[in-house]
């Protein structure tokens, strides 16, 4: 089952809609958006969590989002696309899988694959994660790094 939390245009929501029910009758999910500080509660619920924007501007391949912190924070395994630094942490903590291209059905191909042992393990990971990459430990070294630079 899939479930997308998503915010923006809402006609092209509704026709997101409209289309899996087509495709995906009774499978996909739409949930109502929630505030910033509820995202992570109510994500924890799931499994995986999916990031999958193609990165047309060297921007978007060089980001690191937030709803990756987020993923880890809920311990889901990660998918993303190809996003160099994501790609590099992922398999640093063994905690999800990255696509070689930004292709859809790749992603759907690879999660297809996937045991629910693979996912657990991932999951678990993610958590182990979440406890060295969060903004407690890195606003501690931006601290540190002011504090050393005004001194």
């Amino acid at each position: 089952h899939l479930n997308f939390m998503l915010v923006g245009n809402p006609a092209y929501v509704n026709e997101l809609k409209q289309y899996s029910e087509r495709k995906a009758p009774g499978r996909v999910s739409f949930l109502e958006p929630v505030s910033p500080d509820k995202v992570v509660e109510t994500i924890s619920k799931f499994d995986v969590g999916i990031y999958l924007t193609p990165a047309a501007i060297f921007q978007l391949l060089a980001m690191l989002p937030n709803k990756f912190f987020d993923y880890l924070a809920a311990s889901l395994a990660v998918c993303f696309g190809p996003y160099p630094v994501m790609k590099a942490l992922i398999e640093q903590y063994q905690c999800g899988l990255v696509c070689d291209s930004f292709d859809p059905q790749e992603m759907a191909d690879r999660l297809s694959r996937l045991s629910t042992e693979e996912i657990d393990r991932m999951k678990q990971n993610s958590y182990r994660a979440g406890e060295k990459l969060n903004s407690d430990i890195e606003m501690a070294k931006l601290v540190l790094l002011v504090n050393e630079t005004l001194a």
